[in-house]
């Protein structure tokens, strides 16, 4: 799993000003009682965070042609961009623009007009 990081001092005094994670890390109860700041900030921002903004990807698959979302992720102050709900994020931001561009870079970059294409010809995608 992608490691929050909190190596830079300016990402912990952000996450001290900007979000509630350092306050409920700080009040947390037994459940997380062994997790360290940068655990806590994983498993709560993951765990709670919702979908901003949902980008639909054509690809194929052997002989099919089927979808993935690649998903801007929201835990208020906190971005990541992930490739659906089973896979792990790749990357956490504290800036919108910055997730929206990596998520559309990804997108560019696997994009497949001829995937793409076929499923627009079988009403499946938009």
């Amino acid at each position: 799993m992608l490691k929050f990081s909190l190596n830079n001092p300016k990402n912990l005094e952000y996450l001290h000003n900007k979000t509630d994670l350092v306050r409920r890390y700080e009040g947390r109860d037994a459940s997380f009682s062994g997790h360290s700041l940068a655990e806590f900030c994983d498993e709560v921002v993951f765990d709670e965070a919702s979908a901003l903004k949902t980008y639909t990807v054509a690809y194929r698959y052997y002989d099919e042609v089927d979808t993935y979302d690649v998903l801007i992720m929201e835990y208020p102050g906190v971005y990541f961009v992930i490739l659906g709900p089973e896979n792990e994020p790749i990357g956490y931001f504290f800036d919108l623009n910055e997730a929206t561009e990596t998520a559309e870079q990804y997108v560019a970059e696997v994009y497949d007009e001829q995937a793409e294409n076929e499923l627009k010809e079988n009403n499946k995608i938009r």
